[in-house]
């Protein structure tokens, strides 16, 4: 079946369509939309300080883009992830 998907073409497009990672996540990056990132890839970017829970995202199943924080999944994600070490100081 997953070579069926990889085979669909979409009307009107010259390349065949191809099928989303479960958690496909979009984001908006530099004010521009960029993706599919897998939830791993997406906590890499929120531990790099890319992705805020002000950051706009989309994941297939929404209706519209959202920030970061209304999306549940997303918001888990920017939850578990440590913040940036800004290094010990010391007395």
């Amino acid at each position: 079946m997953n070579s069926a998907l990889s085979e669909m073409h979409v009307p009107g497009s010259m390349t065949p369509m191809r099928p989303q990672p479960a958690q496909a996540h979009f984001v908006v990056l530099d004010g521009k939309s960029a993706g599919p990132f897998s939830d791993q890839e997406l906590a890499r970017l929120i531990m790099d300080g890319r992705v805020t829970k002000a950051t706009y995202v989309w994941r297939p199943g929404m209706l519209k883009w959202a920030a970061a924080e209304e999306v549940p999944e997303v918001l888990k994600l920017v939850a578990l992830c440590p913040p940036p070490f800004e290094g010990v100081k010391t007395p």
